[in-house]
């Protein structure tokens, strides 16, 4: 999931410290902070932060083709209340399948195409 380019935006300095090869740790890109970690082996998780605001849509795609790829579908979840947690005001995640599971390709449903090379 870590690529060699997105090791040059990894933390280095403490409290989060992680070192070069792992497959978790924190990393500071275009003024995003991002925090790349899953207790779950089926899914790959990355949160997205700033200090002031939360990130855009376009900073989420840079993020997401940064880490996973411009070919990957990953999803931004959002739970029922009761199963609601924020820890940061300011931050989004997105996970991915790590069993390489694609996602449905949903264009067709939400658009009432039936090809997607209708207009």
């Amino acid at each position: 999931m870590i690529t060699e380019e997105m090791e040059q935006y990894r933390i280095k300095d403490a409290p989060f410290i992680s070192g070069s090869g792992q497959q978790s740790g924190m990393f500071r890109f275009e003024g995003l902070d991002i925090t790349i970690f899953s207790a779950d082996p089926d899914w790959e998780h990355c949160t997205v932060s700033t200090t002031t605001r939360c990130p855009t849509w376009d900073e989420m795609c840079k993020v997401k083709n940064l880490i996973w790829g411009e070919c990957v579908t990953v999803v931004q979840y959002h739970p029922n209340k009761e199963a609601y947690v924020n820890l940061h005001p300011f931050a989004l995640h997105m996970w991915r399948n790590s069993e390489g599971h694609e996602l449905p390709d949903l264009r067709m449903v939400y658009s009432g195409r039936t090809t997607l090379e209708e207009q």
